[in-house]
């Protein structure tokens, strides 16, 4: 038997986003997460899989967007946050 394979450079998709965790994300308080050139850069991504997987609460302000992959995962958010996404 003679197995041959073609090894192809590639990137990870968990290099897609600005933040990326197994558990839950918090931001609080006056934090910022912005794209250093674009919106894309300050994308967030976690595969905790609990009711509230990521939390944005004070006067945080975040450009990208947010990748949840649970079922029943959300996002809870303050009144104050601003989000340019």
């Amino acid at each position: 038997m003679q197995i041959c394979c073609n090894v192809t450079p590639s990137i990870s998709g968990v290099f897609n986003y600005g933040v990326a965790a197994a558990g839950p994300i918090q931001m609080k308080g006056n934090a910022s997460l912005l794209g250093a050139n674009y919106n894309h850069e300050a994308d967030v991504f976690t595969a905790a899989n609990l009711d509230v997987d990521v939390s944005i609460f004070g006067n945080a302000d975040m450009e990208g967007d947010i990748s949840l992959t649970g079922p029943q995962s959300s996002v809870s958010l303050s009144s104050n946050c601003t989000s340019a996404a």
